[in-house]
């Protein structure tokens, strides 16, 4: 007995190296992807959404509707084991499952050595389950003709919402080769992943009748979802850079101004991108850029020609759309362009109006604009004036300032 007590684990770090060198061979790239997906997945995984883990081959790149465990729990115990894994409960339900405490993701992370089977980090989790979704969407989602059945594939709606996000968050060493696959429009994983979720959409909901003329080219998804690799794979095929049609953002050059993405905004623009192509919600890719307050965008935009007077969008103008995120130094920016201040349009009728509503109570923008030579009694606009925007939120400084 006492040589027994003295091969036990002594510490918390030992038990769980024993733990793992203790699970068979044949169990452990499936221990390993659990091991992953519940460590760095960015929504619960749900007891639906483990059995379908299960399935996936990453190594062989395939996903086998054979290979879903009858039995979750056993699958489990088999593999990591409730010291790792807990199922959650509610009123008698399974939910999900979750680590059993945080100290086994510290454990896997810090302690685990490189030459283990068990050795991962962040970069190789976010590939590993990126990937995983891909190869899970190919494969639901292959006939164009029947949309993918969400409550079969139960991990189909984690997959189209989160597969790009992990994958960014690996860098430019991936494989995209099946990434591309997907993003093939003459197959059924494109569209159908896009009738799961929308990218672009604010709401992006299941849009089971959506078809291939009402959605954009893979191109302007990439700028979207900020994949540098495959918005340079795609160019170097002579996509058409300024393809136009559907997306809230109209065409690959706003999306990324939108996005912020700096790379994927010169690439577009060195391969012939329009500057001054029109959009849906924004108008022109430097509102776009204006709206979200990025300086390093809008400057890029600007040398490479940008009209800072194009009208259109949701704000009218550049200028309107980055008063009304009260961005001063974008709006010096484009006063020292020669931005028209006084150019009517957008939602709020003007730019001094725009910049009036908002209800941060600093009224530097307000003020600049106003040395610059803004009308302050321009009558247009959803609050007719610029004084009665200020008013909506009682804006004393404002208000005193107009």
């Amino acid at each position: 007995i006492r040589a027994a007590l003295k091969k036990l684990p002594q510490t918390l770090e030992e038990t769980y190296h024993q733990l793992l060198e203790n699970i068979t061979k044949d169990n452990r790239d499936d221990a390993k992807s659990l091991l992953q997906w519940l460590a760095f997945s960015m929504e619960p995984v749900t007891v639906g959404m483990a059995k379908e883990i299960f399935a996936i081959d990453i190594k062989e790149k395939l996903f086998s509707e054979d290979d879903r465990p009858d039995d979750l729990q056993s699958a489990i115990e088999n593999t990591l084991g409730s010291t790792f894994v807990t199922i959650r409960s509610t009123y008698g339900v399974e939910l999900e499952l979750v680590l059993a405490h945080p100290s086994v993701k510290e454990y896997v992370l810090e302690t685990v050595k490189h030459e283990s089977d068990f050795y991962l980090n962040e970069k190789l989790a976010h590939e590993f389950i990126g990937q995983s979704c891909v190869i899970y969407l190919l494969h639901c989602g292959n006939d164009e003709k029947k949309c993918i059945d969400l409550k079969e594939f139960q991990l189909a709606e984690y997959a189209s919402r989160n597969w790009s996000s992990h994958i960014v968050l690996v860098g430019e060493e991936i494989d995209i080769q099946n990434i591309l696959h997907m993003l093939n429009v003459q197959k059924g994983p494109y569209i159908n992943w896009l009738r799961v979720h929308e990218p672009d959409k604010l709401w992006g909901r299941n849009q089971w009748e959506l078809q291939l003329h009402q959605v954009q080219q893979p191109l302007y998804y990439a700028c979207y979802l900020r994949l540098y690799q495959v918005v340079k794979t795609l160019l170097d095929k002579n996509i058409n850079v300024n393809i136009q049609g559907g997306g809230e953002y109209g065409c690959p050059l706003q999306a990324a101004s939108f996005q912020g993405n700096e790379v994927i905004v010169k690439t577009l623009l060195k391969a012939g991108a329009d500057v001054n192509a029109p959009g849906v919600e924004y108008g022109s890719p430097l509102q776009a850029a204006s709206f979200q307050g990025n300086e390093t965008i809008v400057k890029t935009l600007l040398e490479a020609g940008a009209d800072v007077n194009a009208p259109g969008g949701k704000y009218g103008s550049a200028l309107q759309a980055a008063s009304y995120r009260d961005d001063p130094t974008i709006v010096k920016t484009f006063l020292e362009a020669a931005a028209d201040i006084n150019a009517p349009g957008g939602g709020y009728g003007s730019t001094l109006q725009a910049a009036s509503y908002m209800q941060l109570q600093n009224a530097g923008v307000v003020k600049t604009l106003l040395e610059a030579g803004a009308d302050v009694n321009a009558h247009n606009g959803r609050y007719k004036n610029a004084l009665q925007a200020a008013q909506t939120f009682q804006n004393a400084a404002k208000v005193e300032i107009l």
